[in-house]
């Protein structure tokens, strides 16, 4: 095993395309909980194994919610422990995420109609 600083994004989708997982390692820090990293939103586009190694929250609940994604603490023996599983137990191959939740046309197409109602309330608001 080898470590780069970085790469080219094109080199680096390339990298994930081809790996057999992808690794999200969220420090186990105040709000961390509440983070979902761009990086995890790639990965998902790509179909491959997920591990996360994070704290209880928002992104590993969202790793937890797909076919591909395994979870583990912050901590030595829960790593091992994940890793030991992704490995006797992997997930099965295919999409990521086979309904396109989380696909960024229907993230933008949620935020849009957020963001309609909270107009919509205001203008309500101020009309009423």
């Amino acid at each position: 095993m080898s470590f780069e600083g970085f790469v080219p994004r094109r080199e680096a989708l390339a990298r994930m395309a081809g790996a057999d997982a992808l690794l999200q390692l969220m420090p186990a820090e105040p709000g961390a909980s509440m983070f979902v990293g761009g990086k995890l939103m790639e990965y998902l586009a790509f179909g491959r194994p997920i591990l996360a190694v994070m704290p209880p929250g928002e992104g590993r609940r969202l790793v937890e919610s797909v076919p591909v994604g395994r979870s583990a603490d912050v901590e030595p023996e829960s790593i091992a422990a994940a890793l030991e599983r992704l490995v006797d137990d992997p997930p099965p191959q295919g999409p990521a995420d086979p309904t396109g939740r989380y696909d960024r046309v229907n993230l933008a197409g949620e935020l849009a109609a957020l963001l309609d109602d909270v107009v919509a309330e205001r203008a309500g608001q101020v009309g009423g």
